[in-house]
């Protein structure tokens, strides 16, 4: 993939985010879907895999992000929004794994840090994300919210380690390769 082509993903995936939020508002389940067309919208009828789809996937987080972010809206509040949609989207024209939940949850958490948003609910978001997606792609749902919270605390703990114990407390991960439940009951 082309700097241009990641690049037009970015900006699709911010369009899809800020013109969802102005006129639905908090709407998440829309935002859901306008996030997961965009994944999908970027392989067309073509199937992606590995580092492809990763790389879209990742660049259509930081780009629905800043869309939020741009709407005015709360990013954190967003977060499992975004993280679920992307995670559809990649499921609509791939396999997306473990792997890519994880990366997935690191990059929201970085990207809503870096727009000045709340990490500590985007950490959340992620792994609800990742919980409420575990089906569609197949795996435990502790698994899926564990690789989140693993993802979500490896970029926490490279921002600052106070942010990282605040995540570990709230998600209530022991080290960051189990996320115990924190809200929602298992689908497995």
């Amino acid at each position: 993939m082309s700097y241009q082509e990641t690049r037009d993903i970015a900006v699709r995936a911010k369009l899809a985010a800020y013109t969802s939020i102005r006129d639905r508002g908090h709407d998440a389940p829309a935002l859901l879907e306008s996030v997961a067309s965009v994944v999908a919208g970027v392989f067309g009828e073509r199937l992606a895999s590995g580092p492809e789809l990763l790389v879209a996937v990742i660049h259509t987080v930081v780009g629905a992000v800043h869309g939020v972010s741009e709407a005015g809206a709360a990013v954190g509040g967003e977060a499992a929004a975004i993280m679920s949609g992307v995670l559809r989207g990649a499921r609509r024209v791939g396999r997306p794994t473990l792997e890519t939940v994880n990366m997935l949850a690191n990059m929201l958490v970085r990207t809503v840090a870096g727009v000045g948003g709340d990490p500590l609910a985007a950490a959340l978001g992620a792994v609800d994300g990742g919980r409420a997606c575990a089906l569609d792609l197949d795996v435990p749902v502790d698994a899926s919210a564990g690789a989140a919270a693993a993802g979500a605390l490896r970029a926490a703990a490279e921002m600052n380690p106070l942010l990282a114990d605040r995540i570990r407390e709230a998600i209530g991960a022991g080290d960051g390769d189990e996320a115990l439940h924190r809200s929602a009951p298992s689908r497995r």
